[in-house]
């Protein structure tokens, strides 16, 4: 496995839906900056500690690695699959695994923070499309030439 390619599909596919989500929340005035909503829920944990503002970037780039890592060997065991459509596709589907992440946090959490989920479980959807697409640009830019 190329490394190049899998930490630019990494780095790539998660700023793209990152960015995506900055932008839909800053005009929609809602909260759906992932990096954000998981330092809130780790600093509302009920045990004392310190959160580093950087520790939800951390969390968010680490589970893009892995959908990366998933992607990377599903493209290179299944070269049909190795597609724009496809990586969208993979991206939906993972907006629906995160969706079910998301909700099973929020509901388990002592002290959830208050956003409109089912508008964030829509977002999450397309967000994770535009993570794919992300993704796949990502695997393409590094790949290697023959």
């Amino acid at each position: 496995m190329n490394v190049y390619q899998l930490l630019s599909s990494t780095l790539i596919g998660t700023t793209s839906m990152t960015l995506y989500s900055y932008l839909i929340s800053k005009i929609e005035r809602k909260n759906y900056r992932e990096p954000r909503l998981l330092n809130k829920l780790i600093e509302k944990l009920p045990i004392p500690r310190d959160v580093h503002p950087s520790t939800g970037w951390i969390l968010h780039y680490k589970v893009g690695f892995g959908f990366a890592l998933f992607y990377h060997l599903t493209w290179n065991k299944y070269k049909p699959f190795r597609n724009m459509p496809t990586a969208i596709t993979m991206g939906l589907i993972n907006g629906l695994l995160g969706i079910g992440v998301w909700d099973r946090v929020f509901k388990i959490h002592p002290h959830p923070p208050d956003i409109d989920h089912r508008a964030f479980y829509r977002h999450l959807i397309i967000a994770h499309g535009i993570y794919g697409a992300g993704a796949y640009f990502g695997y393409l830019l590094t790949r290697e030439r023959k």
